[in-house]
């Protein structure tokens, strides 16, 4: 419920992600320990709203990652120029694409 709620993604959306977590190495190596902290948060959050119950966890500052904001700051056209043009993407990234159908039966731990 809090997932489709709060978050606007159905639960079978995020299992159905987690099935193919394993392909990108990367992914399994992140540390998202700050995202659950955030997540868990968040449900305990929603789980007092709903139950009419006070929380003392405050939500989390919105212009955390915002710096100031230099409004007369100069455009440089050459540096807008190259993050427009095409970009080459790395190779050495392996990907594996499976057919859903080998995954149909398979079963898999939730989050």
């Amino acid at each position: 419920m809090f997932c489709s709620k709060v978050g606007a993604v159905p639960w079978r959306k995020l299992v159905e992600a987690k099935k193919y977590l394993s392909l990108h190495e990367n992914v399994m190596k992140w540390d998202d320990s700050a995202c659950i902290e955030a997540f868990d948060n968040a449900k305990k959050r929603f789980s007092a709203s709903i139950k009419g119950i006070p929380c003392t966890i405050s939500l989390p500052n919105p212009d955390i990652y915002i710096n100031d904001i230099h409004w007369n700051s100069i455009v440089d056209d050459e540096l807008i120029m190259e993050l427009e043009s095409e970009t080459n993407v790395p190779i050495d990234e392996g990907v594996v694409i499976l057919d859903p159908s080998i995954l149909y039966n398979q079963t898999f731990g939730c989050i």
